[in-house]
């Protein structure tokens, strides 16, 4: 009798185990088929951190070479692409209302920029300056916020929680919670590092041609001017030009900051006949290589290229 239950016994652990076994591995297949898609390449690097060593696939809607997408068209092949993904993260803030009408009402969307405080854009500027926004699409607003790293912080908690909330996403729940942390530890880092190294600067006007660098200095401490000038697109006429050209000599500008996507004969045209240096700063929205590909070093390219833009700014201003 002893013995015939011991083999019921031994014979019913078996079967739990199998069925265990199986419930798992398809939950596992679950998991690995939950694509994520990311809409441009900042939140990329920040998905790509939070899920790092796990089996769910990221992948970004546009190439990392593309930048700021803003008005960019999606091709039939980045359509497919997107209506086969469980989750599209975007940076809101205006920057994907051009393809929002375009995705499958079932993807669950995590918007990065919830509860960030955003700046008005100053080219098409309301009365308020600032704003809590309760929506994710204006195009008053201006979309650069990652620039700032207590912003890019929010960002990634932002992310985290969308992921979590999502039930396929329960295994991996404390790796998730512990690449998040881990990952904001070094952001935090990395702020503290460039409060240090702009502190002797902290006297010095700095001058900027592109407004996305606002959210920049929200976290350095620093003197900054903006001279209102679009050059994306180029778009601007040569009566902005040429106020920009007087706000430079009425300023006495021996130093000017902009961003790396400026064109060659846009650089030209400001340092015609004048002693004027221009210093090129990232925007922290392509590859460290610019070849379009997240290469080895993807998961660091956001540390290490604001740690270049500082390094920029102060051989820039050290006499």
């Amino acid at each position: 009798m002893y013995r015939k239950v011991l083999t019921l016994s031994f014979i019913f652990v078996v079967i739990l185990l199998t069925i265990g076994y199986f419930l798992l591995k398809n939950y596992d297949k679950k998991i690995t088929s939950t694509k994520i898609t990311t809409s441009f390449y900042p939140l990329y690097v920040a998905t790509s951190n939070i899920l790092k060593d796990t089996k769910v696939e990221v992948t970004p809607l546009y190439s990392a070479s593309s930048g700021c997408i803003h008005e960019l068209n999606l091709s039939t092949d980045q359509i497919v692409n997107l209506n086969s993904s469980k989750i599209l993260i975007i940076n809101g803030a205006g920057m994907e209302d051009s393809i929002l009408d375009k995705i499958n009402q079932n993807i669950k969307i995590i918007d990065a920029s919830n509860s960030i405080s955003l700046l008005h854009s100053i080219h098409n500027e309301p009365n308020n300056q600032e704003s809590n926004h309760d929506t994710p699409h204006s195009p008053h607003y201006n979309p650069h916020y990652w620039l700032s790293i207590s912003n890019y912080i929010q960002s990634i908690i932002n992310i985290q929680k969308g992921l979590l909330s999502y039930e396929g996403m329960s295994l991996y729940s404390s790796q998730i919670e512990k690449n998040t942390s881990s990952y904001i530890d070094r952001l935090n880092q990395l702020k503290k590092d460039s409060l240090k190294k702009l502190s002797p600067l902290s006297s010095q006007k700095l001058y900027f041609l592109d407004e996305s660098f606002k959210y920049f200095v929200l976290d350095l401490g620093v003197h900054a001017v903006f001279i209102p000038f679009n050059f994306h697109e180029n778009s601007y006429s040569p009566s902005d030009l040429v106020t920009v050209i007087k706000a430079i000599k009425q300023e006495k500008i021996k130093t000017l900051f902009v961003s790396e996507d400026i064109t060659d004969n846009l650089l030209s045209t400001l340092q015609k006949d004048s002693d004027l240096s221009i210093y090129k700063l990232s925007l922290l929205n392509t590859p460290e290589d610019s070849s379009g590909s997240a290469g080895l070093n993807m998961t660091n390219s956001y540390i290490n290229e604001y740690q270049k833009n500082i390094d920029t700014i102060v051989k820039a201003l050290t006499p």
